[in-house]
């Protein structure tokens, strides 16, 4: 009879050990191949056990030293912090950008939360980031620099030894990755020194940062890219709100961009005007995230969220699924 008792006992432990881990989600060690510069990353590496991932929190990101992890969402770059919640629609747009003198192993960490709330272990994100092989050309860029003003930016660069020089094309970009070339400057051949600039019209622009790189071309198509130039722009909406994912289940991120430290007042309200739900949140001057936790009790519908301050509010348009 004792035998038989322990054989149970022992079963039972087995059984119960066995629904435990199937009920947690087991997030697993990434590691990158080698990035030279800004690069989108990999999506995260999860076993899911029980249910779907609702999200991923960010538990430590890299040293300011090693260069900026960031979050596209819906065309506003945001470096991601400590403790941000990232649904998974939005880790394909996660990137890291490393500091131009950088190389190494940049690690930051994360976790996974399923629909059933179980968090998983926390697992490591390893970004080798190796120097750049140099291209060897001619010329010779002294600098290369731009300043905004007006909805334009103005673009100089300056080169010296212009031996066999063809062209340079001036790309932007909005996330510090996809770079797009939008004019271009024939050389001015071989001359000591020669000064270019080069002008960019963003009437029809509304970001808060552009990226600027010059590509300069030899005659044998021969080429290599500047440093980037990073401008913020003071024609960008400022404390514009957005709001992912949309529509949302138990979690909703609001993306929020302050003139200024402050307290702001999040309400939602039905389309009817009923009142659903207010909380307080303190931000920062500059982007925030803000996970509103109460809304995973909000029935489901179309609803209209404000987030409103001393001297203004604005609302979006929200849908609870």
């Amino acid at each position: 009879m004792k035998l038989i008792t322990k054989v149970l006992i022992a079963i039972a432990a087995i059984f119960t050990t066995s629904i435990g881990n199937a009920q947690t989600p087991t997030a697993h060690n990434v590691f990158m191949t080698p990035i030279v510069q800004a690069s989108p990353i990999i999506p995260f590496d999860v076993t899911l056990a029980n249910s779907a991932i609702s999200s991923y929190t960010i538990e430590t990101t890299p040293d300011a030293s090693e260069g900026v992890l960031s979050i596209n969402i819906n065309a506003l770059v945001i470096p991601v912090s400590t403790g941000m919640m990232i649904t998974p629609d939005l880790v394909y747009n996660l990137a890291f950008t490393p500091n131009p003198t950088f190389t190494g192993e940049v690690v930051f960490t994360y976790s996974a939360t399923d629909e059933s709330s179980n968090v998983s272990n926390v697992a490591k994100y390893t970004i080798p980031v190796v120097a750049q092989q140099p291209v060897i050309l001619p010329i010779s860029l002294l600098n290369f620099t731009g300043s905004e003003a007006g909805k334009k930016v103005q673009l100089y660069w300056q080169t010296s030894n212009e031996i066999n020089s063809s062209y340079f094309e001036l790309q932007k970009s909005t996330d510090g990755n996809n770079f797009e070339t939008f004019a271009t400057t024939t050389a001015k051949g071989n001359t000591t020194i020669n000064n270019y600039q080069g002008t960019d019209d963003l009437f029809f622009y509304h970001y808060k940062t552009i990226y600027y790189r010059l590509k300069m071309v030899d005659i044998n198509g021969t080429y290599k890219y500047s440093t980037i130039v990073m401008i913020t722009l003071d024609v960008a909406v400022k404390n514009s709100i957005k709001a992912w994912p949309l529509p949302f289940t138990n979690n909703l991120n609001i993306a929020y961009t302050s003139d200024t430290d402050e307290t702001v007042k999040i309400s939602i309200h039905s389309i009817n005007g009923a009142a659903v739900t207010t909380i307080s949140s303190n931000v920062k001057k500059g982007n925030n995230v803000i996970n509103l936790n109460q809304a995973q009790s909000i029935l489901p519908g179309t609803y209209l969220l404000t987030i409103s301050n001393s001297t203004k509010a604005q609302t979006i348009k929200v849908i609870k699924q």
